[in-house]
């Protein structure tokens, strides 16, 4: 064993070695660590491209509206409604003087009368004449615009005589609305 040891390498086959045992490192690792990875990373971009290619499809599905519906326009209801509350064609009569009851009690003021009357045609509307008096003492005179040339029917309530008793008694209170104009 004495001989082993006496012989030295020499530099140049000791430096082969090393290049040698990095080539056969790097080699392994190659192998072992890199190419299995590359595998993989091959087949999650495969899955990526293929799910990017089905929402592509999707949204282009979407994107395309049936043929009937290009056809039809769009239907806004609540227009409809704003519409019709903007522009009235009848009084509601209970629904006025709920409005102005709580219009008189936000105020804090009483209603004394109220006093719808006749109604005039003018063209494509009419106008209905509302006396209004307040404990202040104040008489205040609204207009009310229909749409439409044909009078509202106003209902008349007969005043009670003096010898009569009346045993009906109504309570009103009132939201602001639409359907009320100032007079100008």
């Amino acid at each position: 064993m004495k001989d082993v040891k006496a012989k030295k390498l020499s530099r140049n086959a000791g430096i082969a070695m090393i290049v040698g045992g990095d080539l056969l490192l790097l080699l392994l690792g190659w192998f072992m660590l890199i190419s299995p990875q590359r595998a993989t990373a091959e087949s999650i971009r495969l899955a990526t491209s293929a799910a990017e290619a089905q929402i592509v499809q999707a949204k282009q599905v979407q994107a395309t509206p049936p043929p009937a519906a290009v056809q039809q326009p769009e239907i806004k209801t609540a227009d409809i409604y704003s519409l019709a509350d903007a522009m009235p064609t009848t009084i509601d009569m209970p629904d006025l003087l709920l409005e102005l009851n709580q219009l008189a009690r936000a105020s804090g003021v009483t209603l004394s009368k109220i006093s719808p009357g006749q109604p005039t045609v003018l063209t494509g509307y009419s106008v209905v004449p509302i006396g209004i008096g307040v404990d202040l003492t104040a008489d205040v005179a609204l207009n009310v615009y229909l749409y439409g040339g044909t009078p509202p029917v106003i209902p008349v309530v007969p005043a009670a005589t003096p010898g009569s008793t009346d045993t009906t008694s109504t309570t009103t209170t009132t939201a602001p609305s639409a359907d009320v104009a100032p007079a100008p």
